[in-house]
């Protein structure tokens, strides 16, 4: 009545994301009259818990991810000062003396501020960031062709920042949880849920039975669709591999 679900070809994000799906097939169904209460409760408690364990584990990806943005964020600021650095030793007076602009707002904000702590870093490149936007200094950056600097500059800086926001609200929400623990809670609460429905519509004939177990076999189905494909490419690859 309910399809079987491979948990094994699930990945833990897909598992939580598919028990979460599992749970909308009960809306609009009476679950003390179909006595099921007690099991969607169960459900709804360790898929909530796994929600939060996939969003910790995502915030241990993202602060990895967060160090390779600051990288690239110090040395897409390197290379803006040094490029305008460079142009002042243009033999042309007047792209020399647009380079030497550029140089003195960098200074002003600190020419060494990649070596700053994180949040003085920050708040000195928003400060010059905001300084560059004038049209005078608009200005001299396209006089020395650096415009393009400058956008790697101001881009990678907000990549940087997007991701630290992320992490803000992450850590601010973070839990400890026993993953392995919690997923096979909720693997075995969604089995005997399962169970339930085959049992109580074998009792009572009760066609809302027939039509939860639709809805769940069509997310099974979209699930194992995405899981059976992945699988077949894996395989596929790992033989051009061999061969």
């Amino acid at each position: 009545m309910v399809d079987n679900v491979a948990h094994s070809l699930l990945r833990s994000d897909e598992q939580a994301g598919y028990y979460s799906d599992v749970l909308k097939a009960f809306k609009g169904h009476n679950l003390d009259v179909l006595q099921l209460r007690s099991f969607v409760d169960g459900l709804t408690l360790y898929a909530g818990q796994a929600e939060k364990a996939i969003h910790q584990i995502q915030a241990s990806e993202l602060t990895s991810t967060a160090h390779e943005l600051e990288k690239v964020r110090d040395e897409s600021f390197v290379a803006f000062r040094n490029y305008a650095e460079a142009g002042t030793h243009r033999p042309d007076e007047a792209w020399a003396k647009a380079a030497e602009k550029i140089c003195l707002v960098i200074r002003a904000h600190d020419w060494s501020l990649h070596y700053r702590g994180t949040k003085v870093q920050s708040k000195r490149q928003a400060s010059l960031n905001t300084e560059l936007e004038k049209r005078k200094n608009q200005d001299a950056m396209e006089a020395i062709q650096a415009t393009e600097w400058y956008r790697d500059m101001v881009r990678t800086n907000d990549q940087y920042l997007e991701i630290k926001e992320q992490l803000i609200n992450q850590k601010a929400q973070k839990e400890k949880f026993d993953t392995i623990e919690i997923f096979k809670l909720l693997r075995q609460t969604g089995e005997e849920l399962f169970d339930a429905i085959r049992v109580l519509h074998k009792i009572s004939g009760n066609e809302a039975y027939v039509s939860i177990a639709n809805t769940i076999n069509s997310y099974t189905e979209d699930y194992m669709n995405t899981a059976r494909t992945r699988k077949t490419k894996s395989e596929n690859l790992n033989a051009e591999v061999s061969e």
